[in-house]
């Protein structure tokens, strides 16, 4: 089985996200091979019951930003070398691989997320959570498959997006 996740329809999708929510994230570096985002956001739920859902994606990840539709598809294994999987049909998309945690405050992966996942490209992914407040970095370098200044917006969008489902009481 082949897994296709068109560029196309995701840029629309992600333009459309763009006008639609605010973002709570910023683009802190970009050139021609890569770029940085640096999240934010402060919660009601505590830290340990933000560590909790940090490790269950399939409860706040958006279904419209997964390959199979539905984000229930999505788990964690939590450990070094686990797997940010998603079941599609009968097969598995790696969203990440977990390279680090230090429990029950940050998880470090390598994340080649959404149309990356084609791309030849190096990524950092850090989850971490301090005193209520999940911070995310995501890092993306290498043979990006369209301009950075146009795609890094896009990417902030979407992660922005997830972690108010994270953080947020009603996801």
């Amino acid at each position: 089985m082949r897994f296709s996740f068109p560029i196309r329809r995701m840029i629309v999708a992600l333009f459309a996200l763009t006008i639609a929510t605010p973002a709570t994230a910023e683009v802190t570096e970009s050139s021609s091979n890569g770029f940085t985002i640096a999240l934010s956001e402060p919660s009601q739920r505590s830290d340990a019951e933000l560590w909790q859902r940090m490790q269950h994606p399939e409860n706040w990840w958006s279904s419209a930003h997964s390959w199979s539709g539905d984000a229930a598809n999505m788990s964690v294994e939590m450990r070094a070398g686990g797997c940010w999987c998603e079941r599609v049909g009968d097969g598995v998309v790696v969203h990440g691989r977990i390279l680090r945690i230090d429990a029950d405050r940050a998880i470090l992966l390598d994340a080649p997320l959404g149309p990356l996942n084609d791309a030849a490209v190096t990524t950092r992914l850090s989850w971490r959570i301090d005193n209520q407040r999940v911070v995310w970095r995501y890092q993306v370098f290498g043979a990006l498959p369209m301009p950075a200044a146009e795609l890094a917006p896009l990417v902030e969008a979407v992660l922005a997006e997830q972690l108010r489902r994270l953080t947020g009481p009603d996801s």
